[in-house]
């Protein structure tokens, strides 16, 4: 199918979206750790609480997205369980029962999202890859009607944003020959950086963590994702599945 940016055209088979950032808006994290870290004083103590702020996200009382979003659950849970000397499975409890707070409507969707994602899936397949988890993010997006084809989450497979391999086995199930068919939009350096890797167009939006300096080396940057104009028309969803078949 054809897209524009900034007025150019290009030619995309596969679509890729981040998640945070880029379809939802980033406020719903902060809830999430604060009862991550509410649940670990209830369990363990203040000075518990204390130990792992700094691994959740918060210094000096201030809480950082970008930590967050550039690690993933794995990580954070290890790291956790190293600090408290606590097993990791205990942790990912903890965790779990944290991710209740969702029930409460904690995310948004950006402006836009829902109506790009409903064109872009009648003509072609749109993929959301995320360093969240797969469940989750399944639920994050359905409870706000963003459509999608398919979630990959950092517990998908064995390895993550920004490493190229996503691409490469995503290329090799959906029998896509050439990585400039795909386009990777994302608002990290991660997703500029899984693009580049692997040979595909990076669209960077600004409507998320990362800043212009640090999307510089994207194909192209905008503001969100309503700037991207497509020709409706085309495939209907029968048609888009059809056309995908894995390999």
């Amino acid at each position: 199918m054809k897209a524009f940016i900034h007025n150019k055209e290009i030619e995309v088979d596969l679509w890729i979206f981040d998640k945070d950032g880029t379809l939802v808006d980033l406020k719903g994290w902060e809830k999430i750790m604060e009862e991550r870290l509410r649940l670990i004083e209830e369990r363990y103590g203040k000075k518990a609480r204390k130990i792992v702020e700094p691994v959740l996200g918060y210094k000096n009382g201030n809480f950082d997205i970008k930590h967050i979003l550039y690690t993933t659950r794995q990580e954070t849970s290890m790291e956790c369980s190293r600090l408290l000397g606590k097993p990791q499975e205990e942790i990912l409890k903890v965790f779990k029962e944290a991710d209740k707070v969702l029930e409460n409507g904690i995310f948004n969707a950006i402006s836009g999202a829902a109506s790009l994602l409903r064109d872009l899936s009648l003509a072609t397949f749109v993929i959301v890859l995320t360093n969240d988890l797969q469940k989750r993010s399944e639920k994050i997006l359905n409870d706000l009607n963003i459509p999608y084809h398919r979630v990959i989450g950092s517990d998908t497979y064995p390895y993550y944003k920004p490493d190229p391999r996503l691409l490469f086995h995503i290329m090799q199930e959906y029998n896509i020959k050439n990585p400039r068919k795909i386009a990777v939009v994302g608002d990290s350096i991660h997703d500029v950086e899984l693009a580049k890797k692997a040979g595909a167009i990076s669209i960077a939006v600004l409507s998320g963590v990362g800043t212009r300096e640090e999307l510089a080396n994207s194909d192209f940057i905008i503001n969100d994702i309503t700037e991207i104009k497509i020709k409706k028309g085309g495939l209907n969803h029968e048609d888009t599945s059809q056309h995908f078949q894995k390999v």
